[in-house]
């Protein structure tokens, strides 16, 4: 498997085949004299910013608790046990409701979509 091509920005279905967010991170964990391995995928807009540099990661994680929404200083973290990649989408044993990215959907929902006329 290739991590970056067959992982990152894929669509995440949840046990029930809802959309919850695409894969923004992963997480490997590395021991000394080991071949790393997967332990997490991370969603969240926290793991996208982080993509592009540990400064713009720290600046949206600053912006995040300055506009008051439910956004985590951290992404959200999914143990690899529960993943099930496939070619076009990444399934998890997850029930989008047991996530805290629900909070932030209906945040934005609320604060910023709505408020734009005609969303």
């Amino acid at each position: 498997m290739l991590l970056m091509r067959d992982l990152l920005d894929k669509q995440v279905l949840d046990r029930n085949r809802n959309r919850i967010g695409k894969v923004d991170g992963i997480v490997l964990q590395v021991k000394s004299h080991e071949a790393p391995i997967v332990s997490h995928i991370e969603i969240g807009s926290v793991a996208l910013a982080r993509r592009l540099g540990p400064s713009i990661g720290q600046l949206w994680s600053a912006l995040a608790r300055w506009a008051g929404g439910p956004e985590r200083e951290e992404p959200f973290r999914i143990s690899w046990s529960r993943v099930q990649p496939s070619e076009i989408e990444v399934k998890i044993d997850v029930l989008r409701s047991e996530t805290p990215l629900v909070d932030w959907q209906d945040w934005l929902r609320r604060r910023i979509i709505g408020k734009i006329p005609g969303a």
